[in-house]
């Protein structure tokens, strides 16, 4: 550098930083059965300011940790619930963006029994089995041993009760769906026709 009259030999430099944008995403936690609490997982930048809204309502801005982790909790749904993040901002750096995700509010299962029609003595008791497709029944018949049947694929099932000789009574207790369950009291009943009956009358004596 020369004023006119000095000069100076330098040896200075400057660098202009680019620095990388923060990220995140969002990870929906699991289902739930008919009501309860969704939860969402956002991950990305340490440190980094995300801001989301729960169900297309009012913008609200969660910090991440130091391992850019944060979990967004909305309390007592009972309907599907979505999340969606909007901006993220270091600090320093912002990037806009649009991520959602979903906690999917499941319906219970369920499952009805009907008698079949009543049948004479020794015969076999059938009862047939609705509800959701391939959910899986418990049952008991005339109060023994738990038993479980799966309904097809178009929610139906038989069940048999062997040579009954009295009225006999199936009693549902639980029904689940490989996700949620539900508890039961259904029952249903099939009855005995009377038996029929023949008498013998003698003639007069002869002589």
């Amino acid at each position: 550098v020369f004023d006119g009259t000095c000069e100076s030999v330098l040896s200075a430099s400057a660098t202009v930083v680019v620095r990388a944008l923060p990220t995140a995403d969002v990870i929906a936690g699991p289902d739930l059965c008919l009501v309860g609490d969704a939860e969402f997982r956002i991950v990305g930048t340490e440190n980094a300011d995300v801001t989301y809204s729960i169900d297309g309502g009012a913008s609200t801005v969660v910090t991440l940790d130091g391992a850019g982790t944060s979990t967004v909790i909305v309390p007592g749904v009972t309907v599907d619930s979505e999340i969606t993040l909007s901006k993220v901002s270091d600090g320093t750096c912002e990037a806009l963006f649009s991520k959602t995700a979903t906690v999917v509010v499941r319906s219970l299962p369920v499952a009805t029994v009907t008698a079949g029609p009543d049948i004479c003595v020794g015969n076999d008791g059938q009862f047939i089995i609705t509800g959701t497709a391939d959910a899986e029944v418990t049952y008991s018949i005339d109060e023994g041993t738990s038993a479980v049947v799966t309904l097809d694929g178009t929610g139906n099932a038989v069940v048999t009760a062997p040579g009954i000789t009295s009225a006999s009574e199936v009693v549902l207790s639980r029904v689940f769906d490989n996700f949620c369950e539900s508890p039961l009291n259904e029952s249903a009943t099939v009855n005995l026709l009377p038996s029929p009956i023949a008498n013998v009358v003698a003639g007069p004596d002869l002589c």
